[in-house]
């Protein structure tokens, strides 16, 4: 295989011809295709110098198509509901830097988890009266109101995002002030780059362990821990990333849906709040529930959808196929001059 090249379809009108020309792309390898194509590729030493001394030009070759594009309205409905499966994901390989990388990554995220647990401590020993009074009075107001748990949840939530939009708001204007003040050619300096990230490598150490690991048997159940530690770390990385403001649109969001449900608290009965959600979370991987969820993910795909026939995909295409296409219905229309005054 000498190359290939992508055709977007969205930007092919519908019933309607065009003739355009292609840059080909270089494949990754010589040879990966059938098992013809190899030898083709091998038939001589002077055809595969040809195939070779392709790519040495300055400009990649190009193929000249004629593409005709055709669909069906339904049948672009009914696609939405069936999107392209995932690639597949190969099986995990044990690695021992890999393992211990998930370990200690692990354990920092466990952190303010641990952080949690301590400040609780602290406050039955009283460390800071003036916290625990205020414990002491959510606690006391909880047992006569139950509904207030609600919104003290909720309240600390959002006090615990203000503050990391504080930090966060008060990082950027920093970078920002470093950068007014430094020129151009300084701009990535030490003063703005960021400290290199942490190798996780056990060297020699990791090699002896592998090895042990190895003789011992105990591969795949390494390996196992391996995955479910970069599982967990996964999990509790998208949990802070939902307050900390690393993706403020999704922090945004869910920012104004506290302040909602918090609102909602004061003024009306929580218990159903809390009824909906934990229907959600009971449901939420049952048959019937997920039927509905995948009805309701296609319909908002299809509303979502690019229209293959909206004016910004035509007008993409043209650019692309307009000198193109002006050659090709010269070169059709010459032959059927050249007939009619034979005629």
């Amino acid at each position: 295989m000498i190359g290939f090249f992508d055709i977007a379809l969205k930007y092919l009108t519908h019933e309607e011809t065009m003739t355009g020309d292609f840059y080909l792309k270089p494949a990754e390898k010589e040879g990966d295709g059938d098992g013809d194509e190899k030898e083709n590729s091998m038939d001589s030493k002077g055809k595969k110098k040809k195939l070779n001394n392709v790519w040495e030009s300055k400009s990649p070759p190009r193929v000249k198509l004629q593409l005709r594009y055709s669909f069906s309205r339904l049948g672009e409905m009914a696609s939405h509901w069936n999107p392209e499966p995932a690639p597949p994901v190969p099986d995990p390989k044990f690695e021992i830097d890999l393992l211990y990388k998930n370990l200690k990554i692990l354990l920092i995220n466990i952190g303010p988890i641990i952080n949690f647990f301590y400040a609780i401590y602290m406050v039955l020993l009283w460390d800071d009266p003036y916290y625990s009074a205020w414990i002491t009075f959510c606690f006391v107001v909880t047992c006569f109101h139950p509904w207030a748990l609600a919104v003290f949840i909720q309240g600390w939530l959002i006090y615990y995002t203000l503050t990391k939009y504080v930090a966060y708001a008060w990082k950027h204007a920093h970078t920002n002030e470093i950068e007014a003040k430094l020129p151009e050619s300084r701009i990535s300096s030490a003063a703005l780059s960021e400290p290199p990230p942490e190798e996780y490598k056990l060297g020699m150490i990791g090699n002896t362990l592998t090895l042990a690991i190895k003789s011992a048997g105990y591969t795949e159940d390494m390996t196992w821990y391996q995955t479910k530690l970069g599982t967990a770390n996964w999990a509790l990385e998208s949990i802070y990333a939902l307050f900390d403001w690393s993706s403020p649109s999704v922090t945004k969001s869910i920012l104004v849906v506290l302040v909602g449900t918090f609102c909602y608290s004061l003024v009306f009965p929580v218990h159903y709040l809390t009824l909906t959600i934990g229907l959600y979370l009971l449901f939420m991987w049952t048959t019937p529930f997920m039927a509905i969820m995948w009805i309701l993910g296609g319909f908002g795909r299809y509303m979502g959808r690019e229209k293959v026939t909206s004016t910004k995909a035509k007008q993409m295409w043209k650019n692309v196929l307009v000198g193109a296409r002006a050659r090709a219905i010269r070169r059709l229309q010459s032959p059927r001059a050249d007939s009619k005054k034979k005629d």
